[in-house]
């Protein structure tokens, strides 16, 4: 685009010519002197990568508590009454889970006993209730800690 008239013929939609003069060549080898990331500094983050995926669980489950602890500590002095209704409402949220897998147990026990299908559908009815209750008291408890 050397003047105004190619910048129009393109706004109006028009294929511009072939370029006036041609493009160098890239260079056939990129020059450098040993690795091309020696130059590189390495981010203060990176000095962690894999150590995660290299972790054994023994490892893992010995830096749990500390873990916590750090976060715990961080949360209660941000905000004391926030971190204690989030760890109530995950606490209730955990239990509601444990009873909605114990009642689905129940659900199964009636479903898969012994009897005409209909009959075993109306009585696992109301344990089937009591799990969408459940799940629907976790999901409220979930969304109150957001």
């Amino acid at each position: 685009m050397s003047n105004g008239s190619d910048a129009a013929s393109i706004r109006q939609g028009a294929v511009p010519g072939p370029r006036s003069a041609e493009l160098p060549l890239p260079p056939a080898a990129v020059p450098h002197d040993g690795d091309i990331a020696d130059g590189l500094e390495e981010a203060y983050w990176s000095v962690y990568d894999g150590a995660a995926s290299k972790a054994t669980v023994r490892q893992i489950l010995a830096r749990l508590p500390r873990i916590v602890h750090q976060i715990g500590r961080l949360a209660w002095s941000a905000d004391r009454s926030a971190t204690l209704s989030v760890v109530f409402l995950q606490l209730a949220s955990a239990t509601m889970t444990a009873f909605g897998l114990m009642a689905s147990v129940a659900v199964l026990r009636e479903l898969f006993a012994e009897g005409p299908t209909p009959d075993r559908v109306r009585a696992a009815i109301p344990q089937l209730l009591f799990v969408v209750g459940l799940l629907s008291a976790r999901a409220l408890l979930e969304l109150l800690t957001k």
